[in-house]
């Protein structure tokens, strides 16, 4: 510190040599770097206390951890162990009865092409199951999309917007687009004039409630018609040229489309859902009549046993 305090000093007076100005230093100065240092040195040791401290949990951790795992290596052990017994007890009994009978042979037949039936019947579901999730994976952005644009919606922009006297054609297709959507009982109303909008949101509250518990799984055939048709085709019906002249209207613009292209993507796997609900409705009945094969086989066995 005293080297770096003379140092300045000397630079100092070079700098008034070279530039004809002064630069002063004081023992305020050198006491300021003292304190500065012992700050930093404070932080580091605050710092290196914190790291020990992780350090010292993280090694209880594995201490821990490496107890828990030799518990568990023998409690392994021993069921090994009694699993190994249990089979050589079930291959000494198959060996001595298993083939001796008709009966039991012939079940134990069944028995087998009832599980190939369940095997293969799990994988047609587990192969169905991931196409399900794949297409519902393509849904999600859309859906994410939506949210986000709802997020965009307030009471304040809301009534922003319903102050416009005579807003431009692109924002009244949008609330005409959100007014087919929210039809009550898929009824599409025939005025949707911007008259008709502003009546149509209402308290802002209410209005925002009813988009964030649309029934996005069951749009009505016709309301997703007349979107489409009317309103999806024109090119001015887009979040970006409509935030030019509303930014509410923008968020309502980004929801009509994003919620049209989940509902339709779960349209495409709702088929793939009902498959998969049957499938799993086979699934259980095979599982079951496996079941009940396996253990009238048991006591058949049992008995011939005994």
């Amino acid at each position: 510190m005293a080297y770096a305090h003379t140092s300045v000093n000397e630079i100092s007076a070079k700098f008034r040599q070279n530039e004809k100005r002064y630069n002063y230093t004081t023992p305020k100065s050198f006491l300021e770097q003292i304190m500065l240092y012992k700050n930093l040195l404070e932080k580091n040791v605050q710092k290196i206390s914190q790291h020990k401290e992780h350090l010292v949990n993280g090694i209880q951790k594995l201490k821990s951890t490496s107890s828990q795992v030799e518990d568990l290596k023998y409690k392994l052990a021993s069921q090994e162990a009694e699993l190994l017994l249990r089979n050589q007890d079930a291959e000494a009994l198959i060996s001595k009865i298993g083939l001796q009978t008709e009966k039991v042979s012939k079940e134990k037949a069944i028995a087998d092409a009832e599980e190939q039936k369940v095997v293969t019947i799990q994988e047609e579901v587990s192969c169905k199951q991931k196409e399900c999730e794949v297409d519902l994976m393509k849904a999600e952005p859309a859906l994410v999309a939506a949210t986000a644009a709802l997020n965009t919606l307030n009471k304040t922009n809301l009534l922003e917007l319903r102050a416009f006297p005579n807003p431009p054609t692109a924002v009244t297709n949008v609330l005409a687009s959100v007014m087919v959507l929210l039809a009550n009982k898929a009824k599409i109303p025939k005025d949707r004039s911007w008259k008709a909008a502003r009546l149509f949101m209402g308290k802002t509250d209410e209005f925002l409630q009813a988009l964030i518990n649309y029934d996005k799984e069951h749009i009505p055939d016709n309301c997703l018609k007349a979107v489409k048709e009317h309103y999806l085709k024109d090119k001015e019906f887009s979040p970006n040229l409509v935030r030019m002249k509303s930014f509410a209207a923008a968020g309502l613009c980004a929801w009509v489309i994003n919620i049209i292209k989940y509902y339709e993507v779960y349209c495409d796997v709702e088929p793939k859902r009902q498959a998969l609900s049957q499938a799993n409705v086979e699934l259980a009945l095979a599982t079951e009549k496996l079941e009940a094969i396996r253990e009238k086989l048991s006591v058949s066995s049992t008995l011939l046993h005994s």
